[in-house]
């Protein structure tokens, strides 16, 4: 469901705090596990992506509004 929801780009900020959280609880018991671990990494994956894909956007934005303003938006 995680996946999904982040490949999706659907309700991923709560995506991330459902993952943060069962990482937080669960973190101990889950490193335990190497097929569990491997999922985990596919999440951390499919989350980067997602989040490359909105800085790029942002970014973009960023250089529009810098470009039509000529104002220099320093981040």
């Amino acid at each position: 469901m995680l996946e999904a929801s982040l490949r999706q780009k659907t309700d991923s900020d709560f995506a991330q705090a459902l993952l943060n959280c069962c990482l937080k609880v669960h973190y101990d018991i889950l490193m335990e596990d190497d097929e569990l671990v491997a999922q985990l990494k596919g999440l951390e994956q499919v989350s980067k992506n997602g989040f490359n894909s909105l800085e790029d956007l942002i970014n973009h934005n960023i250089c529009m509004v810098s470009h039509f303003t000529g104002v220099q938006i320093n981040h």
